[in-house]
């Protein structure tokens, strides 16, 4: 899960970086990134992560790094959380 979730996006991104740094990435996060809701209202993307789930702890850092990664390298990106 680790190497699926968090390392391989940066993988990608190093390759596209390489290959061609006018393609998008698209990445799919996961709405366990944030972890059970507080209340019962609807999460929203300015909610805080706070994933409770090896899986949603794995796809936040993939998350974060790719941010970090993408902005670095000038990879332009997406991040979906489905």
């Amino acid at each position: 899960m680790y190497f699926a979730n968090t390392v391989m996006p940066g993988k990608l991104a190093l390759a596209i970086a390489d290959w061609n740094k006018n393609c998008r990435l698209i990445h799919i996060g996961s709405a366990a990134e944030y972890g059970p809701p507080l209340s019962n209202t609807p999460l929203s993307e300015d909610d805080v992560c706070r994933p409770s789930s090896i899986y949603g702890a794995t796809k936040l850092a993939g998350t974060q790094s790719l941010i970090t990664l993408c902005q670095t390298l000038g990879v332009c990106f997406n991040i979906l959380r489905l």
